[in-house]
């Protein structure tokens, strides 16, 4: 989901259980937003994310996140 706002935007996706690990690997690379957002997600067995995108390093976030998702629905 992407809701719009002025100045800002905010991405909720789902992570399922086999793509956590490729996340774990990744959290390193995030920015501090993107580290903080990750540690205050809402888990429900699989884990909800909640990212406000308000930088270019916001974004970047979001798209290594969604890369991830997408590799491992190509592989299914």
């Amino acid at each position: 989901f992407i809701f719009f706002e002025k100045g800002a935007f905010t991405v909720i996706i789902q992570i399922g259980e086999n793509q956590l690990n490729k996340l774990y690997n990744k959290l390193d690379s995030l920015s501090l937003e993107g580290k903080d957002t990750w540690k205050n997600q809402y888990p429900y067995g699989k884990c909800w994310l909640n990212y406000r995108i308000l930088s270019n390093k916001n974004l970047e976030d979001i798209k290594s996140i969604i890369a991830i998702k997408m590799n491992c629905i190509k592989k299914s």
